[in-house]
Protein backbone atom coordinates (compact mmCIF):
# COMPACT_ATOMS: atom_id res chain seq x y z
CA UNK A 1 0.00 0.00 0.00
CA UNK A 2 1.11 3.65 -0.64
CA UNK A 3 1.00 4.33 3.07
CA UNK A 4 3.28 1.10 3.70
CA UNK A 5 5.64 3.15 1.14
CA UNK A 6 5.30 5.80 2.80
CA UNK A 7 6.37 4.83 5.96
CA UNK A 8 9.48 2.83 4.74
CA UNK A 9 10.92 5.61 3.17
CA UNK A 10 10.45 7.84 5.75
CA UNK A 11 11.80 5.01 7.94
CA UNK A 12 14.33 5.03 6.24
CA UNK A 13 15.60 8.99 6.01
CA UNK A 14 15.86 8.45 9.74
CA UNK A 15 17.87 5.27 9.76
CA UNK A 16 20.35 6.62 7.30
CA UNK A 17 20.50 9.91 8.95
CA UNK A 18 21.26 8.38 12.26
CA UNK A 19 24.10 6.27 10.83
CA UNK A 20 25.55 9.24 9.16
CA UNK A 21 25.38 7.86 5.45
CA UNK A 22 23.11 11.17 4.49
CA UNK A 23 25.12 14.67 2.74
CA UNK A 24 24.64 17.69 4.68
CA UNK A 25 22.21 19.16 2.73
CA UNK A 26 19.76 15.96 3.65
CA UNK A 27 20.54 15.76 7.32
CA UNK A 28 20.18 19.36 8.22
CA UNK A 29 17.49 19.86 5.47
CA UNK A 30 16.16 23.41 4.05
CA UNK A 31 14.84 23.84 0.70
CA UNK A 32 17.44 24.90 -1.10
CA UNK A 33 19.23 22.46 0.62
CA UNK A 34 17.01 19.80 -1.23
CA UNK A 35 17.18 21.67 -4.25
CA UNK A 36 20.55 21.48 -4.59
CA UNK A 37 20.69 17.65 -3.27
CA UNK A 38 18.35 17.29 -5.94
CA UNK A 39 20.96 18.32 -8.63
CA UNK A 40 23.60 16.18 -6.93
CA UNK A 41 20.92 12.93 -7.11
CA UNK A 42 20.18 13.94 -11.21
CA UNK A 43 23.79 13.05 -11.59
CA UNK A 44 25.02 10.51 -9.87
CA UNK A 45 22.18 7.97 -9.13
CA UNK A 46 19.18 8.41 -11.37
CA UNK A 47 17.91 5.58 -13.15
CA UNK A 48 15.29 5.12 -15.95
CA UNK A 49 12.28 4.26 -13.42
CA UNK A 50 12.88 8.18 -12.40
CA UNK A 51 12.58 9.91 -14.98
CA UNK A 52 8.86 10.80 -15.32
CA UNK A 53 8.97 11.74 -11.42
CA UNK A 54 11.74 13.94 -12.55
CA UNK A 55 9.79 15.12 -15.63
CA UNK A 56 6.45 15.71 -13.74
CA UNK A 57 7.92 17.37 -10.55
CA UNK A 58 10.21 19.76 -12.04
CA UNK A 59 9.77 20.49 -15.27
CA UNK A 60 5.85 20.33 -15.40
CA UNK A 61 5.29 16.67 -17.25
CA UNK A 62 7.35 17.98 -20.53
CA UNK A 63 10.69 15.89 -21.18
CA UNK A 64 13.96 16.99 -21.42
CA UNK A 65 17.42 15.65 -22.33
CA UNK A 66 18.84 17.38 -19.23
CA UNK A 67 16.86 18.64 -15.74
CA UNK A 68 19.77 20.38 -14.66
CA UNK A 69 18.13 24.06 -15.71
CA UNK A 70 14.94 22.73 -14.22
CA UNK A 71 15.89 22.04 -10.91
CA UNK A 72 18.06 24.95 -11.11
CA UNK A 73 15.15 27.60 -11.62
CA UNK A 74 13.07 25.39 -9.47
CA UNK A 75 10.87 27.44 -6.78
CA UNK A 76 12.50 26.22 -3.60
CA UNK A 77 9.56 27.16 -1.40
CA UNK A 78 7.88 24.18 -2.93
CA UNK A 79 10.19 22.08 -1.08
CA UNK A 80 9.17 23.77 2.06
CA UNK A 81 6.38 20.90 3.35
CA UNK A 82 9.16 18.58 3.05
CA UNK A 83 11.33 20.34 5.42
CA UNK A 84 8.77 20.86 7.77
CA UNK A 85 7.75 17.20 7.33
CA UNK A 86 11.29 15.84 7.85
CA UNK A 87 11.58 18.08 11.06
CA UNK A 88 8.60 16.66 12.49
CA UNK A 89 6.59 20.29 12.12
CA UNK A 90 3.62 18.78 10.33
CA UNK A 91 2.44 15.31 10.39
CA UNK A 92 2.24 14.51 6.12
CA UNK A 93 3.43 15.53 3.52
CA UNK A 94 2.12 15.21 -0.58
CA UNK A 95 2.95 11.62 -2.12
CA UNK A 96 5.09 13.22 -4.73
CA UNK A 97 7.24 14.84 -1.61
CA UNK A 98 7.16 10.79 -0.46
CA UNK A 99 8.52 10.16 -3.99
CA UNK A 100 11.33 13.32 -4.01
CA UNK A 101 12.75 11.94 -0.56
CA UNK A 102 13.20 8.38 -2.47
CA UNK A 103 14.70 9.37 -5.07
CA UNK A 104 17.25 11.67 -2.88
CA UNK A 105 18.23 8.71 -0.32
CA UNK A 106 18.20 6.19 -2.91
CA UNK A 107 15.37 4.01 -1.39
CA UNK A 108 14.91 1.03 -3.51
CA UNK A 109 12.73 -0.18 -5.06
CA UNK A 110 11.49 2.87 -6.03
CA UNK A 111 9.03 4.80 -7.39
CA UNK A 112 6.09 3.17 -5.65
CA UNK A 113 5.50 -0.46 -6.98
CA UNK A 114 2.31 -2.18 -6.26
CA UNK A 115 2.49 -5.54 -5.02
CA UNK A 116 5.72 -4.69 -3.20
CA UNK A 117 5.80 -5.21 0.83
CA UNK A 118 6.86 -2.47 2.49
CA UNK A 119 5.90 -3.14 5.90
CA UNK A 120 8.16 -5.61 6.78
CA UNK A 121 11.87 -4.23 6.03
CA UNK A 122 14.77 -4.32 7.52
CA UNK A 123 16.71 -0.49 7.69
CA UNK A 124 20.16 -2.26 7.00
CA UNK A 125 18.49 -4.11 4.09
CA UNK A 126 15.99 -1.93 1.54
CA UNK A 127 13.51 -4.23 0.13
CA UNK A 128 14.19 -5.78 -2.93
CA UNK A 129 12.16 -6.69 -6.35
CA UNK A 130 14.17 -9.26 -8.89
CA UNK A 131 15.71 -8.15 -11.83
CA UNK A 132 17.82 -10.22 -14.36
CA UNK A 133 19.77 -6.66 -14.77
CA UNK A 134 21.18 -5.75 -11.20
CA UNK A 135 24.62 -5.85 -10.90
CA UNK A 136 26.29 -8.84 -9.02
CA UNK A 137 29.44 -9.12 -7.27
CA UNK A 138 30.84 -12.01 -5.87
CA UNK A 139 31.54 -11.81 -1.91
CA UNK A 140 35.38 -12.02 -1.49
CA UNK A 141 34.84 -14.19 1.22
CA UNK A 142 31.84 -16.59 -0.61
CA UNK A 143 32.32 -20.47 -1.60
CA UNK A 144 34.24 -19.45 -4.78
CA UNK A 145 36.59 -16.22 -3.88
CA UNK A 146 38.51 -14.72 -6.56
CA UNK A 147 41.97 -16.23 -6.26
CA UNK A 148 44.78 -13.50 -5.04
CA UNK A 149 47.72 -14.61 -7.10
CA UNK A 150 45.72 -14.57 -10.62
CA UNK A 151 47.74 -13.02 -13.31
CA UNK A 152 47.12 -9.72 -14.48
CA UNK A 153 46.54 -8.45 -17.71
CA UNK A 154 47.31 -4.74 -19.65
CA UNK A 155 43.43 -4.51 -19.17
CA UNK A 156 43.10 -5.09 -15.53
CA UNK A 157 42.50 -2.30 -12.95
CA UNK A 158 45.73 -1.96 -11.81
CA UNK A 159 46.37 1.49 -13.61
CA UNK A 160 43.62 3.15 -12.06
CA UNK A 161 44.03 1.39 -8.41
CA UNK A 162 47.45 3.26 -8.70
CA UNK A 163 46.18 6.94 -9.36
CA UNK A 164 43.48 6.30 -6.27
CA UNK A 165 45.31 4.32 -3.79
CA UNK A 166 48.10 4.77 -1.59
CA UNK A 167 50.03 3.18 0.49
CA UNK A 168 51.85 5.05 3.53
CA UNK A 169 53.25 3.52 6.50
CA UNK A 170 51.41 0.28 5.94
CA UNK A 171 47.96 1.82 5.90
CA UNK A 172 45.91 2.32 2.77
CA UNK A 173 45.07 5.32 2.05
CA UNK A 174 42.27 6.62 -0.95
CA UNK A 175 42.26 9.56 -3.13
CA UNK A 176 38.55 10.47 -2.85
CA UNK A 177 38.96 13.20 -5.59
CA UNK A 178 39.47 10.19 -7.95
CA UNK A 179 36.85 8.66 -10.21
CA UNK A 180 34.98 6.73 -9.35
CA UNK A 181 32.42 4.06 -11.58
CA UNK A 182 28.92 2.42 -10.17
CA UNK A 183 26.56 0.41 -12.04
CA UNK A 184 23.38 2.72 -13.39
CA UNK A 185 20.92 1.61 -11.29
CA UNK A 186 19.33 2.13 -7.74
CA UNK A 187 20.16 -1.28 -6.05
CA UNK A 188 23.98 -1.07 -6.97
CA UNK A 189 25.48 -1.11 -3.39
CA UNK A 190 29.81 -0.82 -4.57
CA UNK A 191 31.62 1.73 -6.29
CA UNK A 192 34.34 0.78 -8.33
CA UNK A 193 37.88 1.86 -9.46
CA UNK A 194 37.85 1.04 -13.27
CA UNK A 195 35.10 0.34 -16.02
CA UNK A 196 37.02 -2.67 -16.53
CA UNK A 197 36.34 -4.34 -13.00
CA UNK A 198 35.27 -7.85 -13.06
CA UNK A 199 31.99 -7.05 -10.68
CA UNK A 200 30.85 -4.35 -13.22
CA UNK A 201 30.63 -7.15 -16.14
CA UNK A 202 27.20 -8.08 -15.16
CA UNK A 203 25.52 -4.49 -15.84
CA UNK A 204 24.25 -4.40 -18.66
CA UNK A 205 22.21 -1.33 -17.85
CA UNK A 206 25.27 1.78 -18.28
CA UNK A 207 26.86 2.62 -15.53
CA UNK A 208 28.01 6.22 -14.76
CA UNK A 209 31.07 8.20 -13.80
CA UNK A 210 31.45 9.98 -10.09
CA UNK A 211 33.68 10.56 -7.40
CA UNK A 212 35.17 8.27 -4.64
CA UNK A 213 34.03 10.89 -2.57
CA UNK A 214 30.85 11.35 -3.61
CA UNK A 215 30.05 7.56 -3.89
CA UNK A 216 31.14 7.02 -0.36
CA UNK A 217 28.21 9.99 0.57
CA UNK A 218 25.69 8.06 -1.25
CA UNK A 219 26.51 5.21 0.98
CA UNK A 220 28.74 3.02 -1.57
CA UNK A 221 31.20 1.47 -0.32
CA UNK A 222 34.17 -0.14 -2.18
CA UNK A 223 33.84 -3.22 -4.45
CA UNK A 224 35.98 -6.08 -3.00
CA UNK A 225 37.76 -6.96 -6.23
CA UNK A 226 39.92 -4.12 -6.19
CA UNK A 227 41.78 -5.70 -3.17
CA UNK A 228 42.05 -9.18 -5.20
Amino acid sequence: MLEDYKKAVISNYHHKKEKGLLSLNLAHPTPAKLRSESLVALRSRTKKEDDAFIKDFFNFGIKSEDYSRSIERFDADKLRPLVKFLKGLIEDTDPRNVELLAWLIDFEPRPYKFGVDYVDIKLDEEPRVPDNNEEEEPEPNGPNPPRKNRSITKKSIVPMMVLSLVTIGGYLYIDHGAKAYICDKGSARKYHLSDKCPALKNCKDHFVQTTIAEAEKNGKTLCGFEFK
